[in-house]
């Protein structure tokens, strides 16, 4: 039996608190809205360990306050690229990041990632911005990547950016997020051809696919780097290769960055899946001619026909998520307008009034595609029996 993939998801979100104890929200209903001051605590400090016991009461096991450094148990700490525009309501908002432990991708893992989200949503009065991201890590337990798997994982994100790109919405499009970088315009690889005096010319979708499968790596770590920013900031990449490149990683994982923060547990455990559903079928398939079909759809030449990530998914076995986002509509806000068109003299068609079509498809885009804010869902479970993280060893990711 092949090892499970593991993984781990990062959330981060705001969290209100109201300084008036007399003032409640009516419609935040039981939402903590008041914690009591305690000297010596900044409310910060006062909210992560009141988020802690609440996970705790609820079944969540967490790390004690100010201990961050393992991966067994849910961690809960602030994170500075997470801000409030203004203090509406007299509140106080707070950045939290809530870290899963490193798990195997089992039901009853995903499971606990669902009640954890349900806690959250029922307790507080959360708000996802902007500057919120969710980040998930996928890894192969205790084990590392082998370059071949790497090869075709790099040679996917390469081919299917664009498609990939329509799961999420613009804000968290690289020309809009310094946190989630184009591989294709930014990486190292993609700005090789750059020098002092001459602009980069970036590689095609054949040139990048060919690349990553046939360029003699001496190792996973040279591959890795090329995958790296091109200011030497692999961190910020919406694929983020940058603990490969380490000899002794703490965690030998890719993490996928660009998804919008919510804390939706559906969304976030779909996304999960897809996630590490990307990984799994650049690793099983082993060379195969499975990944060669549908690499070769990257290949095509961009038209309205282009297979857009709804078909993609369902090529590579993973229906449900494909369901998941055929009904919750994709964004196609993040394609690059045509060219304007030229008359018959080879001038610039000034008439020229066309719009962006989006990519063919087996769904209906709804106008706005999805409410990333939703604060609620309802529980739902897999009737599917699978085993259990029980029967797998403790993992680091």
């Amino acid at each position: 039996m092949a090892t499970p993939l593991s993984y781990g998801v990062e959330l981060e979100m705001l969290i209100a608190l109201n300084q008036n104890p007399f003032t409640k929200i009516e419609e935040q209903g039981n939402r903590t809205q008041y914690i009591q001051p305690q000297k010596g605590m900044q409310t910060g400090e006062l909210l992560r360990r009141h988020i802690i016991n609440t996970l705790e009461a609820g079944g969540i096991a967490c790390y004690p306050f100010g201990i961050n450094g393992g991966f067994k148990k849910w961690s809960i700490v602030t994170d500075a690229s997470v801000r409030a525009i203004d203090h509406e309501h007299e509140f106080v908002w707070n950045s939290i990041e809530v870290i899963s432990p490193a798990y195997y991708i089992f039901d009853d893992t995903l499971d606990e990632i669902r009640k954890a989200c349900r806690l959250l949503a029922e307790n507080y009065m959360i708000h996802i911005n902007e500057t919120a991201g969710m980040h998930v890590h996928v890894g192969l337990g205790h084990q590392r990547f082998q370059l071949g798997y790497l090869r075709r994982l790099l040679a996917f994100f390469w081919g299917f950016e664009e498609q990939l790109n329509t799961l999420h919405p613009k804000h968290r499009s690289a020309e809009h997020c310094g946190w989630a970088r184009s591989l294709r315009e930014q990486s190292v690889y993609a700005n090789r051809s750059a020098t002092a005096v001459t602009k980069v010319v970036l590689p095609g979708i054949e040139e990048g696919i060919r690349y990553f499968l046939g360029h003699p790596f001496a190792s996973s770590r040279n591959i890795a780097k090329e995958a790296g920013g091109f200011d030497g900031n692999g961190k910020t990449m919406a694929y983020n290769f940058s603990s490969i490149e380490l000899e002794e990683p703490l965690k030998h994982t890719i993490e996928f960055r660009q998804a919008a923060g919510t804390v939706d547990e559906e969304e976030i455990v779909t996304w999960i899946r897809t996630c590490v559903g990307i990984v799994d079928f650049c690793r099983r398939i082993d060379g195969g001619k499975s990944f060669d079909r549908v690499i070769a759809l990257a290949r095509e030449k961009d038209s309205l026909d282009k297979i857009n990530v709804i078909q993609l998914l369902r090529r590579m076995g993973l229906g449900d998520q494909a369901d998941f986002y055929k009904e919750r509509g994709l964004y196609f806000n993040l394609k690059k307008p045509s060219p304007p068109s030229l008359d018959d003299d080879g001038l610039l068609n000034l008439d020229d009034d066309r719009e962006q079509s989006p990519p063919k498809g087996d769904f209906q885009l709804p106008p706005n595609a999805f409410n990333l804010s939703s604060l609620t869902s309802n529980f739902s479970s897999h009737a599917e029996q699978a085993p259990t993280s029980e029967e797998f060893e403790d993992v680091s990711l």
